[in-house]
């Protein structure tokens, strides 16, 4: 959504308006290798949110609620984890 607002901004007619709105740091949340991780690589975003992947421990806790027949937990916490910004630099997690 970053990069469509980004995109957006920069079809204004008014450079004045572009401009101000195309300088400001955009921040995506999809930070995947391919798409968020090389925006912010190539400048077109400021910094960009990586999710872990989730759908193993959902199977894996979808098997042990079938396996045990009781329901899992209402709510599950995912301890979350940075990257350094070498690390997306180089286009590694830390």
């Amino acid at each position: 959504m970053a990069a469509g607002a980004r995109k957006a901004f920069q079809q204004f007619v008014n450079n004045d308006v572009k401009d101000h709105w195309t300088n400001l740091p955009f921040l995506g949340v999809d930070g995947v290798p391919k798409t968020g991780q090389a925006w912010v690589r190539e400048g077109l975003l400021a910094g960009t949110i990586i999710t872990p992947p989730l759908a193993g421990q959902a199977l894996e806790m979808l098997v042990a609620a079938l396996r045990s027949g009781r329901f899992p937990q209402e709510t599950t916490l995912v301890e979350p984890r940075s990257s350094t910004l070498d690390s997306l630099a180089n286009g590694r997690r830390s």
